[in-house]
């Protein structure tokens, strides 16, 4: 068993350790406190006869012997030492026996009342159930990596692994947690939805870490429900894991794409509760712009059973002080200034703050050192509350200008990860290496993060404010005309257009509101110096060695920029590239094809021209089709663009995938319950297209029934 040193507990953590320890190895039925000034008493039994046993820890695990010693001295004096028939004393300082009986002549109790790390982790390996409770200690020792099945994921899984005890080691309980459990446990699937800093990441994350102790494979998502139906291994327990899977900052195209697969992803898992289960997370507004999309399959997502909401306004005044004390205990702050701010006037004020949020918290507590006093830390929240942007102006102004471009050009850049060399090209920058990596260093972790895997590392915003701020900067005319001059990819100017609100992730969705009116007046002003970049961009692509996929997900999103830019003159040359796609592919990608084609087809200048195009790319997709999930994504098509002759293909591929699919459900083995319920999902599927499944068939392969 190993042995903690307890350092990833904050105090409060500690002093539940402690009553649990205490309860269990010298039979006591001690009770916690909430944060405050606690007169002594951490831990606190009071018998029938008026017997009463205090209890009162010291983490003081950074604190030399001599501070220790006068922390005790000064519990004489407190109103718990006073008033106890029986005291009891903790310490995460690793106490020698000399020091232990120093500590006891100090308070004058018998050297047995005192608890220090060789104690308490011998009554945790004489009480494993009080490990396996406090999760806190155990994680960052375990050894996960045998739930990783696919190598594909696994630097993603191990890099989630690996952040889980940095995010969680705030955690303090909320009401959406047990919540939370109950909806995965009951449904096989949990969406986890707020408001910015709330906390959503670091309930998934303690939802992960109960999975992992109970034995279940992590897989975490980055590439939709693909990832997860490739790596959906009928005989494993896992748990699928996808952080912000609408978009980070607003709903993404991806998202609506891949919709219908996500919807048939989440129905396979709650049919399948005992070994299969899914965590996603999303910001509330974010879900509400996926269930005003054009696709079915997200418009019920803010009313399904699955969803479960982190909202501050259900925090009690506890509950956030144990929050930002827990912030505070795990920061550089000493442990004396630590105690002195704990028990601060200001701190239930604080937490009452209608500005309350632990990101902000976090961000101050970041910048603590060793020196820092309790006061100045409760100055800088306060402060920091009044103003939250301080956080973020204040740091970005402090940086040199090439610093400040880099994170202005991650900005422009999708919410994900992006190759450090790609970065730096794009940021053109001008320095040397040493200088590059001086640069980072300058904004790691306080703004960005470091994704380490064994291809190439990648950075990404350290959490959702830096870019909600960056964000902002580009809404000023002059910051816009900038950053639109520096643009030097695609990706670029569609994310900045679909930021300000020029363009929608949604498919033939109405023109989108204005979210950053600066930035998207001056998108348009530019319209007619970015077409032919535009263009010089998409046949730099076209004309590489770029995958099918590559190249229709580029065409798509130039279409989706010159639908709002351009004349309908100006996109000739789009569909001469598609054509010759078509004519030298044979085949495409069926879902990359289909999104290409309703893009095409809601332009407002769609004419015969694009519905020849459109027809064909249909058409191309469909041959490529061999599942009933690519036919999901040919029903979303709207009825103006299936033509009679495409209608004909998709059902003799459909009768040809359903054949395949019903000969190959009546031969497996599996639930006779599950099999059904597949049986009836395909017949109502297959009716669409006229096609008709003897559900008596598959009841007669059935085991029969008591």
């Amino acid at each position: 068993m190993p042995q903690y040193d307890f350092s990833t507990l904050s105090s409060t953590d500690f002093e539940h350790l402690m009553r649990d320890v205490w309860n269990a190895a010298e039979g006591l039925q001690l009770q916690c406190f909430p944060e405050g000034r606690d007169g002594g008493i951490d831990a606190r039994e009071v018998r029938a006869d008026g017997w009463t046993v205090v209890g009162q820890c010291k983490h003081y695990y950074r604190s030399g012997k001599s501070a220790l010693l006068k922390a005790a001295a000064e519990e004489k004096e407190k109103h718990g030492y006073q008033t106890a028939n029986e005291y009891l004393f903790a310490t995460t300082y690793p106490a020698t026996a000399a020091l232990i009986d120093d500590i006891a002549a100090t308070l004058d109790v018998p050297s047995k009342n005192i608890w220090g790390p060789t104690r308490i982790n011998q009554a945790l390996q004489d009480h494993p159930e009080i490990e396996r409770n406090n999760f806190k200690l155990w994680y960052p020792s375990t050894t996960v990596m045998q739930h990783i099945i696919h190598a594909g994921i696994h630097n993603r899984t191990r890099a989630l692994l690996e952040r889980i005890p940095d995010e969680t080691r705030y955690w303090v309980e909320t009401p959406a947690f047990p919540v939370a459990r109950e909806i995965l446990e009951r449904e096989g699937v949990c969406i986890v939805t707020g408001p910015p800093g709330a906390g959503k990441s670091c309930l998934a994350n303690r939802l992960v870490l109960d999975a992992i102790a109970d034995g279940w494979g992590i897989i975490c998502m980055s590439d939709g429900p693909r990832d997860a139906w490739d790596l959906c291994h009928p005989s494993a327990k896992q748990l699928f894991y996808f952080d912000d899977f609408l978009g980070e900052t607003s709903l993404m195209p991806w998202a609506v794409d891949q919709a219908p697969d996500l919807r048939n992803f989440m129905a396979h898992v709650r049919r399948n509760p005992a070994d299969k289960r899914l965590v996603m997370t999303s910001r509330q507004q974010i879900v509400r712009q996926a269930a005003n999309a054009a696709s079915d399959a997200l418009n019920e997502l803010d009313r399904d059973p699955f969803l479960c909401t982190v909202a501050l306004e259900d925090l009690d005044l506890t509950t956030k002080i144990n929050i930002l004390t827990s912030h505070l205990t795990l920061s550089r702050l000493s442990d004396a200034e630590r105690d002195r701010a704990r028990t601060d006037r200001r701190i239930p004020r604080l937490a009452a703050h209608h500005s309350y949020n632990p990101r902000l918290i976090n961000e101050v507590s970041e910048r603590l050192t060793e020196a820092s006093t309790a006061d100045q830390v409760l100055d800088d929240l306060v402060a920091t509350f009044a103003n939250p942007i301080m956080v973020w102006q204040t740091s970005y102004r402090s940086l040199d200008p090439e610093t400040q471009r880099i994170l202005l050009t991650l900005t422009t850049l999708l919410p994900r990860p992006i190759e450090l060399r790609r970065l730096r090209e794009l940021a053109k920058f001008t320095g040397n290496a040493a200088e590059w990596h001086a640069a980072l260093k300058t904004v790691e972790p306080s703004w960005i993060r470091i994704v380490h895997s064994s291809a190439e590392k990648a950075a990404a915003f350290a959490n959702p404010s830096c870019r909600d701020y960056l964000l902002g900067l580009l809404d000023d005319d002059d910051y816009a005309e900038d950053s639109i001059a520096q643009v030097a990819h695609l990706e670029q100017i569609v994310n900045l257009a679909q930021e300000a609100g020029v363009i929608t992730a949604a498919r033939l969705a109405p023109t989108p509101p204005i979210e950053r009116p600066h930035l998207a007046r001056a998108i348009l002003r530019n319209s007619v110096e970015l077409v032919p970049r535009i263009r010089s961009w998409t046949a730099e692509v076209v004309s590489s060695d770029a995958t099918n996929v590559e190249i229709l997900s580029t065409v798509r999103d130039a279409a989706r920029v010159l639908s709002a830019l351009a004349a309908p003159a100006t996109i000739d040359w789009l569909l001469d590239n598609i054509r010759e796609l078509l004519a030298t592919a044979g085949e495409l990608p069926v879902h990359e094809s289909l999104a290409l084609a309703t893009q095409l087809s809601g332009m407002s200048s769609f004419s015969s021209a694009h519905a020849a195009v459109v027809s064909n790319l249909i058409e191309a997709g469909l041959h490529s089709a061999t599942t009933t999930r690519d036919l999901r994504a040919y029903e979303a098509l709207s009825e103006e663009i299936r033509t009679v002759a495409i209608e004909l293909i998709a059902r003799q591929k459909a009768a040809e995938i359903f054949g395949d699919e019903w000969d190959l459900l009546l031969t497996q083995s599996g639930d006779p319950d599950e099999r059904m319920s597949e049986g009836l999902d395909l017949q109502a599927q297959a009716q669409w297209y006229g096609i008709e499944l003897n559900l008596a068939d598959l009841f007669d392969e059935l085991p029969s029934q008591d």
